[in-house]
Order: structure tokens, then sequence, then C-alpha cells
């Protein structure tokens, strides 16, 4: 424990253990995050990254998976809310609960139609890097870093230690590896083993979801060697979209929404004087039904990705106006680079419907006469 880290925790526990206060083991608030007048809730991802926290978390300067997730489904579901920005500054944590924030954080953006962008400030390292690239963009500050796409894993042999403070412990087990890794004895080669092919697993899930998040060859991101990128360098390795400070990020986004909000009210606008009330009310329940059917698909073709060991988020793509053709394409071909099988996405059967597959276009020319 460093000790900056260590006087934050006396700081608590002195008063207690003097019996001046007395210990109340409160959970953290659900609803850290902040909602700007855009309509944008800020979330932070700060600190030492842990699967679960508990009541010092904070005050020792972590921040856990489970209270993240909390946050991001407030957010997502809250009606005051039309984007999630992720203000990062940590260099990491477990890998324990990782992946499946980032499956949360893409699941929820996904299902609730809402944008989910990330911005580094000044740090998004290692495990908070891995959170980032749930993002559909990623923002990173002139001097942040991103980056450490790697996996390390510790033993400490204290046998000489405790050797020297007259100390010798003796083990009563049952099953060969039970005590493999204690800190009591040196780390046999078989249990080293068996410790660096863990290590090696979570390295290959962690690089395969860089490389299909910042959509990057695989040898790519084996190749940073879990090395550290600042500002524009980052964004020139392809591991960031951009530099910018948080509020260039926030503005942005607000943009964007703006812009995805404003399209179709501009197609009704333009098309008022040429239907009647009838007609248009036909035409949106037309795109409705266009957009759930287009946005149930890609979400089918997503899931199959997953078996694949593809993750490509389904939300983007909608918002992007890619086909499902498209994306299934986009799923082979990203399948490929991690040498899977394809058969699986290949075989989900595409819907039937005309080759031009803009139902939008084809629902005005049929109400036009065209």
């Amino acid at each position: 424990m460093s000790p900056a880290k260590l006087d934050a925790v006396m700081t608590v526990l002195e008063p207690r253990l003097e019996g001046l206060v007395k210990f109340s083991p409160a959970q953290p608030s659900r609803s850290q995050y902040q909602v700007t007048d855009a309509g944008i809730a800020i979330i932070p991802v700060m600190g030492t990254l842990v699967r679960r926290s508990s009541a010092m978390s904070a005050t020792c300067g972590m921040a856990s998976y489970h209270g993240i997730a909390e946050m991001a489904e407030d957010a997502f579901t809250d009606p005051a809310v039309a984007g999630v920005l992720l203000d990062i500054d940590s260099c990491g944590g477990e890998a324990a609960g990782l992946f499946d924030l980032v499956d949360e954080l893409r699941s929820m953006s996904a299902s609730e139609g809402k944008p989910l962008w990330a911005h580094a400030d000044e740090s998004a390292l290692s495990a908070a890097y891995g959170i980032a690239c749930s993002a559909d963009r990623i923002w990173i500050a002139q001097t942040a870093e991103a980056g450490s796409v790697g996996v390390v894993a510790l033993h400490v042999d204290q046998s000489k230690a405790d050797a020297d403070a007259g100390l010798s412990y003796t083990y009563v087990y049952g099953g060969a590896h039970k005590t493999e890794g204690n800190p009591h004895e040196p780390l046999s080669d078989n249990a080293r083993e068996r410790l660096q092919a863990d290590v090696d697993a979570l390295y290959d899930k962690f690089c395969a979801l860089v490389a299909v998040a910042r959509k990057l060859p695989i040898e790519a991101i084996r190749n940073t060697e879990a090395g550290i990128y600042r500002g524009g360098d980052a964004v020139a390795i392809g591991l960031a979209d951009y530099v910018g400070t948080l509020r260039q990020a926030h503005d942005a986004m607000a943009g964007f929404i703006h812009q995805n909000k404003a399209a179709p009210g501009r197609l009704f606008h333009a098309l008022e004087g040429a239907m009647n009330e009838e007609e248009m009310e036909k035409l949106k329940a037309e795109i409705e039904a266009d957009a759930i059917t287009r946005m149930t698909e890609l979400n089918d073709i997503a899931a199959q990705a997953k078996r694949l060991g593809v993750d490509i988020d389904p939300a983007e793509a909608m918002r992007n106006g890619v086909t499902p053709d498209s994306f299934r394409k986009q799923v082979l071909e990203q399948a490929a680079t991690l040498d899977r099988a394809t058969d699986i996405v290949a075989a989900i059967a595409a819907p039937d419907a005309p080759k031009n597959d803009d139902r939008l276009l084809n629902a005005v020319k049929r109400l036009g006469g065209n």
C-alpha cells in the first residue's frame, strides 16, 4: 500500500479506533454522476478499480465495477439523459469483473438507444482503458495516457522472512493444487506454469476486446506490448479518436445527439406540405417499425458474433445507418482477423426484403405516388 493511501485509510480509522465516532458502513450512492443541461450523464471512473466496493472504497481511492454498472443503469434509464459520457482517470485494477462490465455498458447503450462516449483525463490505462473500449468514441486530453493493454500477476515469496522470524507454516489440505501460490514457500514450476497460462488467457481476451472495439488487427494491439501513449500519440496509433478536454468531448456529444434527433424532424417538416395528417402518421409508424426491425436484427447478429469472440456494437451500427447485411460482413471480417470460425454468423437468415433495403425511402415514394 502506498504511503498516500495508508494516510487516507488511517484518517478514517484513527478516530473510530479511539472510540470518537461510531462505524457506519453506509453503501455508496448509486447516483454519483451528474447530468448536464444538455442531458448528458457524466459518470466518474476514477482510482483503483475493483470488482466489489466496501465502506472505505471511495476514501481509499477505489471504484468498483458494480458501482459503475449501477450508475450507468440509472443514467441510461433516466428519461432526462440523452447520452452517457465516462470521465476516466484510473491506472487500472482487477481483471475479475472487467469484461462483464464492458458487456453490460454496451448492452445498456444498445437497449436504451443512447450513445456512450469516454474521455481520458488524465489516465485510461489497463482495466480503465478496457472500460473506455465499451464506448462508441474515445476522447483524450493532451497530456493524458491511454493503453497499457496487458495483464500482470504477482507472487510474493516470504519464506525467508518467515524463517528469519522463526516461523514455519504447515498446510494440511486435499487437492494437489490447493496450496499453489501461497506466500510461505517458493512458487513451484507447476504453479508458475498454471499462473502463466491464466495470465496468457486473460491477455488474449483483453487484446481481442480492444482490437474489436478499436477496429484494429489483434496483432497491432499485441505489438503495443502494453505500452502507454499520450494524447495525440494515442490517436495516431488508434487507441483514441480525438484530442480535447472533457468540456470539448461533452459539447461534441451534445452536438451529435442534437443532430441525430433533428434528422427525422427535418424530414417530417419537409414532407408536411405533400402529405395529409393520416399519411404523415402512417409514415411515422413505418419508420418506427423499420427501426425496431433493424435494431432487432442487429442485436441478433451481435449476439451470434459474441459466440465467435467478436464484440461489436449494434447501437453504433444503428446510429450510423449500417444495414444488417453490412453488419454481418463486419462481423465476419473481424472474426477472420481473430482466426475464428465464421459459419455461425454467416448462417443467420437474412430478412426477406427488397434489394433496396431503405424502407424509409420506399415509404416516402409510396405515399408520394412515385
